[in-house]
């Protein structure tokens, strides 16, 4: 009898009545972001906020991830769905303790008992079990991230070019002032650099 991977899915699950019934939750790199309405997100607990917005944040960077339909789906405990690029399948696992692979199989709370280093493992983030699991992941969000970085760079770049080119363009007023308009309103009895009256210089023979 093979008990290595075994998969019991004849649990509770989410009930049409739940809040959580209404939103969709499947998502990859060609699916659309999940969105969660703000008067379904007040209704959801701070697991299932935690979820469905790491669906969304890395949709990018896998095959596909989901929150499972058919395993058990509470406030304090419930499962993904994994692909990854390398197309390697996982349940996950989320409770208050952290981001948890419980299996390697699809809608399956039950790991390899041969596999048991993988399943005790509690991470943090779902940034740092994916990086755990998926070289291509590691790669993809390095990428983004590089492009990211790059492009706040030209746009500081850009600022700092058109902010050279106002003062630049300030001096030259300023110069152009300071060497017609002055002597010119002195010469005629304009104003002085105080704002006074002054007239012009009586030239003697």
């Amino acid at each position: 009898m093979d008990m290595g991977n075994k998969c019991d899915n004849n649990r509770p699950h989410l009930d049409n009545k739940s809040p959580l019934s209404s939103i969709s939750t499947m998502s990859g790199p060609s699916s659309p972001t999940p969105s969660i309405s703000c008067e379904t997100c007040t209704q959801l607990s701070q697991l299932e906020v935690e979820a469905f917005a790491a669906v969304g944040e890395v949709a990018t960077f896998v095959k596909s991830i989901s929150v499972s339909e058919i395993l058990t789906r509470t406030p304090e405990l419930l499962f993904l769905n994994l692909v990854t690029l390398e197309n390697e399948s996982y349940c996950i696992e989320l409770t208050q303790k952290g981001w948890r692979i419980c299996s390697d199989r699809l809608d399956c709370m039950y790991g390899d008992f041969r596999k048991l280093e993988m399943h005790i493992n509690y991470y943090e983030t779902i940034y740092s079990l994916l990086d755990s699991l998926s070289k291509l992941y590691r790669d993809q969000f390095s990428s983004s991230l590089a492009t990211k970085l790059g492009k706040l760079q030209e746009e500081r770049t850009s600022k700092t070019s058109e902010r050279d080119e106002e003062k630049t363009e300030m001096n030259e007023k300023s110069e152009d002032y300071d060497e017609d308009e002055v002597y010119l309103a002195h010469v005629r009895g304009g104003r002085n650099l105080n704002g006074q009256d002054e007239k012009p210089t009586n030239i003697e023979d």
